[in-house]
């Protein structure tokens, strides 16, 4: 009888030690997705396609800054610019200088 509570024993160890490394497992597996997900948004904040639609996007919200007629839709406008402007690495010195003026 003490051989069979000596493997009953081992048996739940071994099973708490096996839940123990798929539970480990899975939130192992959650973290590298969350990780990997991170590098890729930096990469793509980095790409040059993205910091070119960038750069249109803010030439597009200073375009509106000047045509808007309505103080309300320039402040927003303005808000988005200033908003937007801080992902754009090495920005072009006409949108350096809207942003000086600007924010």
């Amino acid at each position: 009888m003490k051989d069979f509570g000596k493997l009953v024993g081992g048996i739940i160890v071994a099973a708490l030690l096996f839940a123990t490394l798929v539970f480990a497992g899975w939130q192992a597996g959650w973290w590298f997705q969350a990780e990997n997900t991170q590098r890729q948004r930096d990469i793509n904040k980095s790409s040059q396609s993205y910091q070119d639609s960038l750069v249109r996007q803010e030439r597009d919200l200073v375009n509106g800054i000047t045509t808007a007629a309505d103080k309300g839709q320039k402040e927003l406008l303005t808000k988005q610019f200033c908003s937007v402007y801080t992902e754009i690495v090495n920005p072009p010195a006409d949108l350096a200088a809207a942003h000086s003026s600007l924010c």
